[in-house]
């Protein structure tokens, strides 16, 4: 595992093109279309309450040095009338040759409330970053007559751009969800539409355990699939999340420091959402002087000659943050084998298929632990290709039937297809897949 720890960016050094700078956050790398040059968006303040955020953009070259000289303010927060700006993600609107910037906004005290919880505020620049535009998105989402308002918070607004349209997630802990606006030559862009959802249920990307001090987060696609990676404050400290998963696949966390198999069952069931554990190697990053825990405002990035991650961390004072990167290797970082074993875990009806598709991630072997079986019956185990068929029940391939004892149960499953579901004939009060 590389270790080398790289300083990026710090107040002292940003006080050259900002007088009395605090602090500087949310290291964002991104290239132009069409020179590939590279250059880091991020926020800077000009006191130490870090309150008056302002979104900013500098060259940033292979040997991750920051061009001061370049540096320019993009956006001001008082063209949304807000103190500050925070968190700011960015994409390449390829349809309109316009950069897409989503920000949430930054209160503190003496200062006005935001306006509403679930407000994004969004602004298009183009390539020579002069704002072309500005919006304000409501998130929330009317479903099916139940009114779904996410938390935003500080947790930022990621963003992927696929084409002419966008895949967005936001909310605060356990109201994360997934969204897309599908038509960006629109301005002002479409109302974003609740992508996780099955008629008045949503599915959180996350689940509730675990989940509700996780903030700050990436959208990007690693391996053909969807990750998110995210800070999770826990017990004052800040550790580094990867989520992954095509769409519905999300996955949570065992808390740091615990096994996962002295974690009860109980604390995994979810019938909306497949929660699964991850322990990521990143999550500690050891360097000189600064509390290991304290990395905050994670970002990946393939844009130099090696991989790595940005992060900020907090300096002796409060609120000033520093931005800081180290090189990481990614088939370690989300290669869901190689580090730890994943869990799917749900109660099942008799009969009725699980309706989880479970991704298993190419493992050689898969565990299927049955608990809390009331008859002798049989588990019939099938797969897929496709995590759609499962929820569609089309096109499955049944391709085992187990016997299965009153009790408890353990069958063992070589070379599993991409996607499983299982299926019982007698009730069960919980299964579990273990995938290494």
């Amino acid at each position: 595992m590389p270790n080398t720890i790289s300083k990026i960016l710090t107040k002292l050094e940003m006080s050259k093109v900002m007088k009395n700078c605090g602090g500087v956050g949310t290291p964002f790398i991104i290239h132009d279309p069409y020179t590939f040059e590279r250059f880091m968006i991020f926020t800077a303040w000009p006191d130490d309450t870090g309150i008056y955020r302002e979104i900013w953009v500098a060259p940033i070259d292979d040997n991750l040095k920051v061009n001061l000289n370049e540096a320019k303010q993009i956006v001001d927060p008082a063209i949304f009338e807000m103190p500050g700006l925070d968190t700011s993600n960015i994409a390449w609107d390829s349809a309109n040759d316009q950069w897409i910037i989503t920000a949430s906004g930054r209160t503190g005290k003496g200062t006005k409330n935001l306006p509403k919880k679930s407000y994004s505020y969004f602004i298009f620049l183009d390539r020579n970053w002069n704002v072309m535009g500005k919006q304000i998105i409501d998130f929330e989402n009317n479903l099916d007559g139940v009114i779904d308002t996410p938390e935003l918070g500080d947790g930022g607004v990621g963003i992927m751009a696929t084409g002419s349209s966008l895949i967005l997630s936001t909310g605060y802990g356990s109201t994360r969800s997934l969204y897309t606006i599908n038509d960006t030559t629109v301005r002002p862009l479409p109302k974003p539409i609740l992508a996780n959802r099955s008629g008045a249920k949503k599915f959180n990307l996350v689940s509730t355990y675990n989940s509700n001090n996780m903030a700050v987060h990436q959208l990007f696609v690693y391996n053909g699939q969807l990750m998110m990676l995210s800070e999770l404050i826990q017990h004052s400290f800040w550790h580094t999340v990867a989520q992954f998963g095509p769409d519905k696949d999300w996955t949570t966390v065992v808390p740091p420091g615990e096994d996962w198999e002295k974690v009860p069952a109980f604390n995994m069931l979810g019938k909306y959402h497949m929660p699964c554990t991850l322990k990521w190697p990143y999550g500690y990053i050891n360097y000189s002087a600064y509390w290991p825990e304290q990395l905050l405002h994670p970002h990946y990035t393939t844009e130099f000659s090696f991989p790595a991650l940005f992060f900020i961390t907090r300096g002796p004072w409060a609120y000033s943050h520093e931005i800081w990167a180290t090189e990481i290797e990614p088939q370690i970082a989300f290669d869901a084998t190689k580090n730890f074993p994943l869990i799917a875990s749900s109660t099942n009806e008799p009969f009725t298929i699980g309706k989880i598709p479970i991704p298993t991630f190419g493992s050689d072997t898969i565990t299927i632990s049955l608990f809390g079986v009331n008859n002798s019956g049989n588990l019939y185990y099938m797969e897929s290709d496709s995590p759609y068929n499962i929820w569609a029940e089309t096109d499955m391939r049944y391709i085992e039937k187990h016997s299965i004892n009153s009790g408890a149960n353990k069958i063992v499953i070589n070379k599993p297809g991409p996607y499983i579901a299982l299926k019982t004939d007698v009730d069960l009060s919980q299964w579990m897949v273990v995938i290494r």
